[in-house]
């Protein structure tokens, strides 16, 4: 037989486990629930659409979701304010922006 000791610290094990794996998968699901593309994070903005709010010397400021970036342009392309452009990339804390199709 089992003693109670062992049983115990098996119990424990198990526990401890179940909880890491559950907030492992949790976590995935969270991030990328049933296949689509990411919902959570800088990488979730990239496909969306921004507008240019401020023209910089080779910087842009774009407002996503209410929210100010700095964008760097793809290529050599020009934007002026209030133009609606794509977002197709993240190169740091700044999006790489292209024109909207």
């Amino acid at each position: 037989m089992v003693s109670e000791g062992t049983f115990v610290i098996t119990v424990l094990l198990v526990a401890i486990l179940t909880f890491f794996f559950g907030a492992w998968l949790g976590r995935f699901l969270v991030r990328y629930p049933f296949g689509r593309g990411p919902v959570t994070g800088k990488e979730s903005m990239v496909g969306r659409y921004a507008i240019v709010t401020a023209v910089k010397e080779n910087e842009y400021e774009v407002s996503l979701d209410s929210q100010i970036w700095s964008a760097l342009p793809a290529e050599n392309l020009k934007f002026s304010p209030g133009e609606k452009v794509k977002v197709i990339g993240i190169k740091g804390l700044k999006l790489i922006i292209s024109k909207s199709e």
